[in-house]
């Protein structure tokens, strides 16, 4: 879902990143964009869609993964810290949030390489 509509924005971010590296040829290519929009204006222009959205298959596995640890871990760290057996209601806000935190620290963690 969201990779779709940031995948562009990191494509324009990765190209302005490149512009002055030399080129596979040697040679040191100018500036090309001046700015992010000139670059996604002139990336859709040239390339057209699939120019815009290149490398959008890895950037779906790493939210994909990422996400499969934060959602997936969510539950049992709420469970360590408010342990149903003992507690009748349901977990306070604040077990809520320290849950949330070391599920997403977690699968960011685990799925830097990505």
């Amino acid at each position: 879902g969201a990779a779709v509509f940031s995948n562009p924005f990191d494509v324009a971010k990765v190209r302005m990143q490149l512009q002055g590296e030399a080129s596979s040829g040697g040679k040191v290519k100018g500036k090309v964009f001046s700015n992010v929009w000139e670059c996604l204006y002139k990336t859709g222009h040239n390339e057209g869609i699939r120019g815009l959205q290149k490398g959008l298959s890895a950037s779906i596995v790493r939210e994909g993964s990422k996400n499969f640890f934060r959602i997936g871990l969510f539950h049992p760290v709420l469970d360590q810290l408010h342990d149903r057996e003992f507690h009748d209601t349901s977990p306070p806000i604040w077990k809520r949030l320290i849950a949330g935190s070391v599920s997403g620290a977690a699968g960011a963690i685990i799925c830097n390489p990505i």
